[in-house]
């Protein structure tokens, strides 16, 4: 039966697969905990990278940038970050800054942490 579990004593566990064969997946452990405040600090920290990256004037705020930075990160799937970055108020902004628009959501994409799955 496939995905079926047992275990074998506390430290591992096997997943049969077809008869007569199973696969050890090693020590249990316990679930990552995902954090969404620390979530948000590892996105403030970006706030001055960003700012310095793409000369981002003090005009627009902080508060601003990390909104932006947030709604992008939200999204599970590189393209809609990248719909999303173009939306934001952080894209815009890049847009009228006189760079390659495209080229500067890109790489503040590429900034952000990894989509989770």
């Amino acid at each position: 039966m496939v995905g079926k579990f047992t275990s074998r004593g506390d430290e591992s566990l096997k997943v049969r697969g077809k008869p007569g064969s199973s696969t050890e997946l090693g020590r249990r452990r316990p679930p990552e905990h995902h954090d969404s405040a620390s979530d948000i600090l590892h996105l403030a920290e970006l706030v001055g990278p960003v700012r310095r990256r793409f000369a981002i004037a003090s005009s627009f705020p902080d508060d601003a940038i990390l909104a932006s930075l947030k709604s992008i990160a939200g999204r599970s799937q590189t393209n809609a970050r990248i719909a999303t970055a173009f939306m934001s108020n952080l894209g815009q902004h890049l847009e009228l800054g006189g760079q390659d628009h495209r080229s500067a959501i890109i790489t503040l994409v590429g900034l952000l942490p990894p989509p989770r799955s």
